[in-house]
């Protein structure tokens, strides 16, 4: 599950709201980090995808290409950090 700050306050959407990966990093703008989950979305009997592992638990190479690109973001838009 996502933090409820950003569920709710940010995407304005309910508990019965439902959003795949590609939407929920679409509406924030950037990939989704282990920062951006409360609990562990699971499916009892079914292993979490390989994107989702991927984007929780990123590689060092990953990690220093996500804050590379979010420093270039911000330097675009003129923000001290994106949140």
């Amino acid at each position: 599950m996502l933090r409820p700050r950003i569920w709710r306050d940010s995407f304005g959407l309910g508990i019965t709201d439902n959003l795949c990966l590609v939407c929920i990093e679409q509406r924030l703008g950037r990939a989704m980090t282990i920062g951006d989950v409360i609990t562990f979305p699971s499916v009892e009997g079914y292993p979490m995808s390989d994107t989702l592992h991927a984007r929780l638990f990123p590689s060092k190479k990953r990690r220093r290409a996500a804050t590379k690109k979010t420093k270039q973001l911000a330097s675009k838009t003129g923000e001290a950090g994106v949140q």
